[in-house]
């Protein structure tokens, strides 16, 4: 039976998916792009003026910069640790397990690492993630609900420190985005219940482009935190552990202020997938501070991370990925006819 194509105006586009901003950009190079679904996966076709053409899934990018293995490793996290590991990275202690493995003794054993997290090997956005695991029961619950997302499931070590993504570019580390949980500062005087109403009004007047930035709340929250409390002056009370903007995150561009042997590692692990677009994620307790075998560790790679983060720091230094890029796609699309 044929597959099936119905076409998907930009009206059904998010304006602000990576779909879309690459279509918009795309168009400005004189590209003709055209959106459907087949078999009811949505694409869409980049047909550039000397008629070479580029067909990606619209959720999941396919770029032509990344090779099918770079994919494979990505995309399944048990194989990226592998990877990152042979190459000398610091890797969290990790348990793959199937979901009809119920291994009580390795379970008991992860324990012993606690707290843990608990994902989908190939699930991305955190779906099917459960943080802070501590106990056999909750293993148990986050494993079932990791199933719903992938059979294979990882449990592992859970690493305190910011989450920094590493944009590498053509070998080149071209921004660090520290994706920071959400928090307050203490002043000495004021109630956490105070400076997160402070924090709520300063994230009211944020104007993105892109992203808006959610006022902290009850979900965002955690519930062992005593809001009547008041810190001292300079002391950081992490709030939650969210890591994405809708879960409380903050992004900021801490490039300049990271030290250099962080952009080394991220951009020899980068460019060991080939000379294309991809993006390290490590865990990091301070990275201002020199890298040693047990203050980072990796978290996994992106070969197709959402592009309106670089556009979503607070006060500014945004990261123009795009403005990189796109040509760099456009020239391999149109490689072969410069050849």
């Amino acid at each position: 039976m044929p597959a099936v194509i119905k076409i998907i105006t930009m009206n059904n586009i998010h304006p602000t998916s990576t779909i879309a901003l690459l279509i918009a950009n795309f168009q400005k190079l004189g590209y003709a792009c055209d959106s459907f679904y087949l078999s009811n996966i949505p694409m869409t076709m980049f047909t550039a003026p000397s008629g070479e053409v580029w067909l990606t899934h619209n959720n999941r990018i396919n770029y032509p910069l990344t090779s099918s293995t770079a994919r494979v490793v990505s995309r399944n996290k048990d194989v990226a640790y592998a990877f990152a590991d042979k190459l000398g990275a610091t890797t969290p202690v990790t348990l793959s397990i199937n979901r009809v493995n119920d291994n009580k003794i390795k379970l008991r054993g992860m324990l012993t690492h606690a707290p843990l997290v608990v994902k989908p090997n190939t699930a991305s956005l955190s779906h099917g993630l459960t943080l802070n695991v501590k106990t056999l029961a909750g293993l148990d619950t986050a494993i079932l609900k990791a199933a719903e997302f992938d059979e294979t499931i990882l449990i592992q070590q859970q690493i305190e420190g910011e989450e920094l993504r590493f944009v590498v570019l053509g070998n080149k580390v071209k921004a660090v985005l520290m994706r920071q949980s959400p928090q307050v500062i203490g002043d000495g005087e004021q109630t956490i219940e105070q400076l997160i109403v402070s924090e709520n009004q300063k994230r009211s007047q944020l104007v993105m482009d892109y992203v808006t930035y959610p006022q902290l709340d009850d979900k965002m929250i955690d519930a062992a935190i005593d809001l009547k409390a008041v810190p001292a002056s300079s002391v950081v009370v992490k709030l939650g552990r969210g890591t994405m903007i809708a879960s409380g995150a903050s992004i900021y561009n801490v490039l300049a202020e990271t030290h250099y042997s962080y952009s080394s590692l991220a951009a020899q692990l980068g460019s060991s997938l080939g000379n294309g677009f991809v993006v390290v994620d490590l865990f990091v307790a301070d990275h201002t501070q020199p890298m040693t075998s047990d203050n980072y560790a990796f978290i996994e790679f992106n070969m197709s991370p959402v592009l309106k983060l670089f556009y979503s720091c607070r006060y500014g230094h945004n990261y123009d990925v795009l403005a990189d890029l796109v040509p760099m796609i456009d020239q391999a699309i149109t490689r072969s006819s410069h050849e």
